[in-house]
């Protein structure tokens, strides 16, 4: 019965909430392309407007110092 009832319950999750799960997933960058190419996409919480650069790059880390 337990079993029967977490199978309806992930089905309805999972069709009703869909959206909002591929939604949050991409917004913390757990499901974005790992060469940074959807960074853009990354949304963290009281830090509207962040730009997310390209770590590899060298000049960037220069800059820094």
């Amino acid at each position: 019965m337990l079993t029967h009832w977490v199978a309806r319950a992930w089905k309805r999750l999972h069709i009703e909430y869909k959206d909002t799960i591929i939604a949050t997933f991409r917004s913390v960058g757990m499901s974005l392309n790992p060469n940074g190419l959807e960074d853009g996409e990354l949304k963290i919480k009281a830090l509207n407007g962040i730009t997310v650069g390209d770590w590899h790059r060298s000049d960037i880390l220069q800059i820094e110092e």
